[in-house]
């Protein structure tokens, strides 16, 4: 397949079905979402990508992945903020972390990587780094993976 599908995780289906996402995408996007999930908002997706409830009150990551799976997909790379990126580390489902470090300081208050799910480590392993520009672009695998 020439493009990978797109997959979206979002309990409140805060989303614009006419997005380029949706609109311009090679093959319906995913949609996984909670079972609790606005029907309105269900319905207003439906059109445009095949809407998934996995879990009741948030979207179950082993779940969604075990639906992927399913429907052949054995690898996966997941963008998401720090909750979700929690719920994924909480589950024991990163294998590999890709961080960029850019030349800037920026204060503020900020989540972790991770977030919202109980405490976890996961040992990483540097695979990779590059730089570009005064960007650092770090590859890490989980700890006794081969890079």
């Amino acid at each position: 397949e020439p493009f990978p599908r797109i997959v979206v995780v979002s309990r409140s289906l805060d989303l614009d079905p006419t997005s380029s996402m949706f609109t311009e995408a090679h093959e319906p996007p995913l949609v996984y979402t909670v079972a609790t999930a606005p029907e309105s908002k269900v319905a207003a997706l439906a059109p445009v990508a095949e809407v998934v409830a996995a879990g009741e009150d948030s979207v179950d990551v082993t779940a969604m992945l075990a639906d992927l799976g399913r429907r052949g997909v054995t690898v996966a790379l997941t963008e998401g903020g720090p909750v979700l990126n929690g719920h994924f580390l909480a589950a024991g489902l990163v294998d590999e972390l890709d961080l960029t470090t850019a030349p800037l300081l920026v204060g503020g208050d900020s989540d972790r990587v991770t977030a919202g799910a109980p405490i976890a480590t996961e040992a990483f392993d540097l695979a990779h780094l590059w730089e570009d520009d005064g960007f650092l672009l770090a590859r890490y695998v989980r700890r006794g993976t081969r890079p």
